[in-house]
């Protein structure tokens, strides 16, 4: 769910356009209200001690991964997403962002766009978020571990586990 939280919040700060570039991954530019944003959601929500400059580069690396992890996906044209499964995805944002604000007009007025326009970003980035995952399941499906490999580490590194 933080995963999603985050990765949706990045797409707030597409509507605020007197920003600094916090990076820069292809074409696509990484604003530093969207990590600046990311970093106050993940201290909100999870009780952590870390600092919020410690945050903020962990937000930043995840950010610049997912972008090169949607690159790839889009290139491989055996990934594919269901409509459905974006359909499923905006409507759950769209409903989290009507929840929050009361209403569809209160939502344009927020972002100071348009409904439609709102939505196609959302299934933009929705898209993305799907494919950049289908991704990195295929791409964790070539790693295989031994159980033996397994023990082998265990006992090579047993001292310094918790």
């Amino acid at each position: 769910m933080l995963k999603i939280l985050l990765y949706f919040s990045f797409i707030l700060s597409f509507f605020y356009s007197q920003d600094g570039v916090a990076a820069i991954v292809g074409d696509e530019i990484i604003l530093e209200s969207a990590v600046q944003e990311q970093v106050e959601a993940f201290l909100l929500n999870v009780n952590s001690s870390s600092s919020p400059d410690s945050v903020r580069i962990n937000v930043l690396d995840y950010l610049i991964e997912q972008e090169v992890l949607a690159f790839f996906a889009s290139k491989d044209s055996l990934l594919q997403v269901e409509d459905s499964q974006i359909k499923s995805v905006v409507g759950e944002r769209l409903e989290f962002f009507k929840d929050q604000l009361g209403s569809i007009s209160a939502l344009e007025e927020y972002f100071g766009v348009e409904y439609l326009e709102i939505e196609g970003l959302l299934k933009k980035e929705a898209k993305k978020m799907l494919l950049s995952d289908l991704f990195k399941r295929k791409l964790f499906s070539y790693v295989s571990v031994s159980s033996k490999e397994v023990e082998d580490f265990y006992y090579s590194y047993k001292d310094s586990l918790p």
